[in-house]
Protein backbone atom coordinates (compact mmCIF):
# COMPACT_ATOMS: atom_id res chain seq x y z
CA UNK A 1 0.00 0.00 0.00
CA UNK A 2 1.19 3.52 -0.75
CA UNK A 3 1.02 6.75 1.25
CA UNK A 4 -1.51 9.49 0.59
CA UNK A 5 1.21 11.63 -1.03
CA UNK A 6 2.30 8.79 -3.34
CA UNK A 7 -1.30 8.04 -4.27
CA UNK A 8 -2.06 11.70 -5.05
CA UNK A 9 1.08 12.04 -7.18
CA UNK A 10 -0.01 8.90 -9.07
CA UNK A 11 -3.59 10.23 -9.40
CA UNK A 12 -2.33 13.57 -10.76
CA UNK A 13 -0.25 11.70 -13.39
CA UNK A 14 -3.20 9.48 -14.37
CA UNK A 15 -5.47 12.52 -14.81
CA UNK A 16 -2.78 14.35 -16.87
CA UNK A 17 -2.22 11.25 -19.05
CA UNK A 18 -5.95 10.78 -19.56
CA UNK A 19 -6.33 14.47 -20.50
CA UNK A 20 -3.57 14.10 -23.12
CA UNK A 21 -5.15 10.90 -24.52
CA UNK A 22 -8.58 12.52 -24.83
CA UNK A 23 -7.11 15.58 -26.57
CA UNK A 24 -5.06 13.44 -28.96
CA UNK A 25 -7.60 10.81 -29.97
CA UNK A 26 -11.10 11.89 -29.09
CA UNK A 27 -13.62 14.63 -29.68
CA UNK A 28 -13.08 17.51 -27.23
CA UNK A 29 -16.76 17.26 -26.24
CA UNK A 30 -15.84 13.98 -24.50
CA UNK A 31 -13.12 15.57 -22.35
CA UNK A 32 -15.33 16.94 -19.54
CA UNK A 33 -17.46 13.81 -18.93
CA UNK A 34 -14.50 11.39 -19.20
CA UNK A 35 -12.29 13.39 -16.82
CA UNK A 36 -15.19 13.69 -14.39
CA UNK A 37 -15.45 9.89 -14.25
CA UNK A 38 -11.66 9.62 -13.90
CA UNK A 39 -11.52 12.14 -11.02
CA UNK A 40 -14.52 10.56 -9.29
CA UNK A 41 -12.92 7.10 -9.40
CA UNK A 42 -9.45 8.26 -8.38
CA UNK A 43 -10.29 10.98 -5.86
CA UNK A 44 -13.89 11.43 -4.77
CA UNK A 45 -14.51 7.73 -4.04
CA UNK A 46 -11.43 7.61 -1.76
CA UNK A 47 -11.45 11.08 -0.20
CA UNK A 48 -12.23 9.93 3.37
CA UNK A 49 -9.33 7.46 3.42
CA UNK A 50 -6.93 9.89 1.75
CA UNK A 51 -7.75 12.79 4.09
CA UNK A 52 -7.88 10.75 7.31
CA UNK A 53 -5.00 8.28 6.92
CA UNK A 54 -3.23 8.48 10.31
CA UNK A 55 0.24 7.82 8.87
CA UNK A 56 0.09 9.99 5.75
CA UNK A 57 -3.20 11.95 5.52
CA UNK A 58 -3.90 15.67 5.77
CA UNK A 59 -3.17 15.90 9.52
CA UNK A 60 0.18 14.11 9.03
CA UNK A 61 1.09 16.48 6.17
CA UNK A 62 0.26 19.51 8.33
CA UNK A 63 2.26 18.22 11.29
CA UNK A 64 5.29 17.63 9.09
CA UNK A 65 5.06 20.86 7.04
CA UNK A 66 4.66 18.92 3.78
CA UNK A 67 3.45 22.00 1.95
CA UNK A 68 4.00 20.71 -1.60
CA UNK A 69 1.94 17.60 -0.83
CA UNK A 70 -0.75 19.76 0.80
CA UNK A 71 -0.82 21.94 -2.32
CA UNK A 72 -1.27 18.89 -4.55
CA UNK A 73 -4.05 17.61 -2.27
CA UNK A 74 -5.78 21.00 -2.48
CA UNK A 75 -5.42 21.25 -6.28
CA UNK A 76 -6.78 17.77 -6.91
CA UNK A 77 -9.72 17.96 -4.52
CA UNK A 78 -10.55 21.46 -5.75
CA UNK A 79 -11.22 19.80 -9.13
CA UNK A 80 -13.94 17.61 -7.58
CA UNK A 81 -15.36 20.29 -5.26
CA UNK A 82 -14.40 18.35 -2.12
CA UNK A 83 -12.47 20.85 0.02
CA UNK A 84 -14.68 21.13 3.12
CA UNK A 85 -13.39 17.93 4.82
CA UNK A 86 -9.82 19.12 4.22
CA UNK A 87 -10.59 22.62 5.56
CA UNK A 88 -12.07 21.04 8.72
CA UNK A 89 -8.81 19.14 9.33
CA UNK A 90 -6.81 22.34 8.82
CA UNK A 91 -9.06 24.17 11.30
CA UNK A 92 -8.66 21.43 13.94
CA UNK A 93 -4.88 21.41 13.42
CA UNK A 94 -4.52 25.20 13.86
CA UNK A 95 -6.69 25.00 17.01
CA UNK A 96 -4.48 22.26 18.43
CA UNK A 97 -1.34 24.31 17.70
CA UNK A 98 -2.97 27.27 19.44
CA UNK A 99 -3.86 25.02 22.37
CA UNK A 100 -0.15 24.21 22.81
CA UNK A 101 0.65 27.94 23.03
CA UNK A 102 -2.10 28.42 25.63
CA UNK A 103 -0.77 25.42 27.62
CA UNK A 104 2.70 26.98 27.68
CA UNK A 105 1.21 30.19 29.02
CA UNK A 106 -0.69 28.21 31.66
CA UNK A 107 2.67 26.80 32.78
CA UNK A 108 4.14 30.34 32.91
CA UNK A 109 1.17 31.46 35.04
CA UNK A 110 1.76 28.56 37.46
CA UNK A 111 5.47 29.40 37.64
CA UNK A 112 4.62 33.11 38.11
CA UNK A 113 6.72 34.11 35.07
CA UNK A 114 3.72 35.38 33.03
CA UNK A 115 4.24 39.15 32.67
CA UNK A 116 2.92 41.86 30.37
CA UNK A 117 6.55 42.74 29.56
CA UNK A 118 7.29 39.21 28.30
CA UNK A 119 6.64 38.97 24.53
CA UNK A 120 6.83 35.14 24.39
CA UNK A 121 3.08 34.48 24.31
CA UNK A 122 2.23 37.13 21.71
CA UNK A 123 5.27 36.22 19.58
CA UNK A 124 4.07 32.59 19.53
CA UNK A 125 0.57 33.70 18.41
CA UNK A 126 2.08 35.93 15.70
CA UNK A 127 4.30 33.08 14.43
CA UNK A 128 1.33 30.69 14.34
CA UNK A 129 -0.82 33.18 12.44
CA UNK A 130 1.95 34.02 9.98
CA UNK A 131 2.72 30.34 9.28
CA UNK A 132 -0.85 29.36 8.42
CA UNK A 133 -1.71 32.61 6.62
CA UNK A 134 1.25 31.86 4.34
CA UNK A 135 0.22 28.22 3.87
CA UNK A 136 -3.35 29.21 2.97
CA UNK A 137 -2.10 31.79 0.49
CA UNK A 138 0.63 29.70 -1.16
CA UNK A 139 -0.70 26.13 -1.00
CA UNK A 140 -4.47 26.68 -0.95
CA UNK A 141 -4.76 29.68 -3.27
CA UNK A 142 -6.38 31.81 -0.51
CA UNK A 143 -9.53 29.71 -0.98
CA UNK A 144 -12.42 30.97 1.15
CA UNK A 145 -12.95 27.58 2.86
CA UNK A 146 -9.45 27.70 4.33
CA UNK A 147 -9.65 31.40 5.22
CA UNK A 148 -12.86 30.59 7.09
CA UNK A 149 -11.16 27.64 8.81
CA UNK A 150 -8.32 29.86 9.98
CA UNK A 151 -10.72 32.54 11.24
CA UNK A 152 -12.74 29.95 13.17
CA UNK A 153 -9.57 28.54 14.74
CA UNK A 154 -8.20 31.94 15.77
CA UNK A 155 -11.59 33.10 17.06
CA UNK A 156 -11.25 30.27 19.60
CA UNK A 157 -7.52 30.68 20.35
CA UNK A 158 -7.55 34.46 20.87
CA UNK A 159 -10.69 34.52 23.03
CA UNK A 160 -9.85 31.54 25.25
CA UNK A 161 -9.01 32.59 28.80
CA UNK A 162 -5.93 31.10 30.39
CA UNK A 163 -6.89 29.80 33.87
CA UNK A 164 -5.66 31.97 36.77
CA UNK A 165 -3.90 34.44 34.43
CA UNK A 166 -4.14 38.01 35.73
CA UNK A 167 -3.89 39.42 32.20
CA UNK A 168 -6.27 38.77 29.30
CA UNK A 169 -5.05 38.23 25.74
CA UNK A 170 -6.26 41.78 24.95
CA UNK A 171 -4.02 43.15 27.72
CA UNK A 172 -1.05 41.10 26.48
CA UNK A 173 -1.59 42.44 22.94
CA UNK A 174 -1.89 46.00 24.29
CA UNK A 175 1.36 45.68 26.26
CA UNK A 176 3.10 44.21 23.19
CA UNK A 177 2.03 47.20 21.08
CA UNK A 178 3.20 49.60 23.78
CA UNK A 179 6.60 47.89 23.76
CA UNK A 180 6.85 48.32 19.98
CA UNK A 181 5.80 51.99 20.01
CA UNK A 182 7.87 53.09 23.00
CA UNK A 183 11.37 54.56 22.83
CA UNK A 184 14.01 52.07 23.86
CA UNK A 185 12.57 49.16 21.87
CA UNK A 186 15.45 47.71 19.84
CA UNK A 187 17.29 50.70 18.44
CA UNK A 188 18.47 48.46 15.59
CA UNK A 189 14.85 47.70 14.61
CA UNK A 190 13.69 49.84 11.69
CA UNK A 191 10.35 51.66 11.53
CA UNK A 192 9.44 49.39 8.61
CA UNK A 193 9.94 46.28 10.76
CA UNK A 194 7.87 47.78 13.58
CA UNK A 195 5.16 48.77 11.09
CA UNK A 196 5.05 45.19 9.82
CA UNK A 197 4.69 43.86 13.41
CA UNK A 198 1.88 46.35 14.11
CA UNK A 199 -0.03 45.10 11.06
CA UNK A 200 0.36 41.54 12.35
CA UNK A 201 -0.88 42.56 15.81
CA UNK A 202 -3.95 44.21 14.28
CA UNK A 203 -4.70 40.93 12.50
CA UNK A 204 -4.76 39.16 15.89
CA UNK A 205 -6.82 42.03 17.33
CA UNK A 206 -9.42 41.46 14.60
CA UNK A 207 -10.32 38.12 16.24
CA UNK A 208 -10.92 39.65 19.69
CA UNK A 209 -14.55 39.63 20.77
CA UNK A 210 -14.00 42.52 23.19
CA UNK A 211 -12.46 45.05 20.82
CA UNK A 212 -13.63 47.96 23.01
CA UNK A 213 -11.45 46.69 25.86
CA UNK A 214 -8.36 46.55 23.64
CA UNK A 215 -9.12 50.06 22.34
CA UNK A 216 -9.22 51.34 25.94
CA UNK A 217 -5.93 49.64 26.75
CA UNK A 218 -4.31 51.08 23.64
CA UNK A 219 -5.56 54.61 24.46
CA UNK A 220 -4.21 54.37 28.02
CA UNK A 221 -0.79 53.24 26.83
CA UNK A 222 -0.78 55.96 24.15
CA UNK A 223 -1.61 58.64 26.74
CA UNK A 224 1.27 57.45 28.95
CA UNK A 225 3.72 57.43 26.04
CA UNK A 226 2.77 60.97 25.04
CA UNK A 227 2.73 62.23 28.64
CA UNK A 228 6.19 60.82 29.36
CA UNK A 229 7.61 61.71 25.92
CA UNK A 230 8.27 58.01 25.33
CA UNK A 231 6.63 57.68 21.91
CA UNK A 232 9.11 56.33 19.36
CA UNK A 233 7.52 57.98 16.32
CA UNK A 234 4.46 60.07 15.49
CA UNK A 235 4.22 58.29 12.15
CA UNK A 236 4.05 54.87 13.81
CA UNK A 237 1.41 56.11 16.29
CA UNK A 238 -0.71 57.49 13.44
CA UNK A 239 -0.21 54.30 11.47
CA UNK A 240 -1.44 52.12 14.36
CA UNK A 241 -4.53 54.31 14.79
CA UNK A 242 -5.08 54.06 11.04
CA UNK A 243 -4.93 50.25 11.19
CA UNK A 244 -7.46 50.19 14.03
CA UNK A 245 -9.79 52.50 12.07
CA UNK A 246 -9.60 50.26 9.01
CA UNK A 247 -10.22 47.13 11.10
CA UNK A 248 -12.99 48.42 13.31
CA UNK A 249 -14.23 51.82 12.30
CA UNK A 250 -13.53 55.29 13.68
CA UNK A 251 -15.35 54.69 16.98
CA UNK A 252 -12.28 52.82 18.26
CA UNK A 253 -10.03 55.83 17.94
CA UNK A 254 -12.31 58.46 19.42
CA UNK A 255 -11.10 59.97 22.71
Amino acid sequence: SCSTSQYLAHAAKCIADETNRVRSYMDLVSEGPLLKVCRTELLLNHHTTLFNNINSGCQFLLQNDRNEDLQRMYQLFHQVDCLEPMASIVERHIKSMGQLILKKREAAVREKTDKASDPTFVDALLDLHSKYAQLIKEAFGSHSSFQKAMKSAFDVIINKNVPKATLTTAEMLGAYCDRLLKTGYGDTVSDEQIESKLKDIVQLFSYLQDKDFFAEIHKNYLAKRLLNSRSKSDDLEKSMIGHLKIECGSQFTQP
